[in-house]
């Protein structure tokens, strides 16, 4: 037997100049008003980055961005300590590998309780994820 991971695709991923501009109207498609966002610590301190907070300034929005471009950890720890007081109905990737990897083990975490070091020494989820929406900047 092949040892090997399996990993889920995003509820939505939004590729193309502008995209941001439609988050808002994203979300409310899909139902949603608490938006978390997980954007890289670079990207937020762009015109894209204030752009986006100005779009999802209808919304009750937080924002993460203290983490490294290899997430420790400890960096999906805080996040997911952050998830679980905000409690967020869908969460929103801005950035590149390491904001999505950060975003995706965090839910994981959030969702299905324990730690990230569960899940890499083997321990299956039982509950599904929150949706999630990137914007790739990479």
């Amino acid at each position: 037997m092949i040892n090997y991971w399996k990993i889920a695709t995003p509820s939505l991923l939004l590729f193309g100049e502008g995209k941001s501009a439609i988050i808002p109207e994203v979300i409310k498609d899909f139902g949603y008003s608490r938006p978390y966002v997980v954007i890289d610590p670079k990207v937020r301190t762009t015109k894209q980055g204030n752009d986006l907070q100005l779009i999802l300034k209808e919304f009750n929005t937080e924002y993460f961005s203290n983490f490294s471009t290899n997430p420790t950890t400890k960096q999906v720890s805080e996040l997911v300590q952050k998830l679980q007081l905000f409690k967020p109905d869908i969460i929103i990737g801005v950035g590149g590998g390491s904001t999505i990897d950060l975003s995706k083990t965090a839910n994981l975490v959030y969702k299905n309780g324990g730690i990230i070091e569960d899940y890499l020494n083997g321990k299956k989820p039982n509950n599904h994820l929150l949706p999630m929406v990137f914007l790739p900047t990479t």
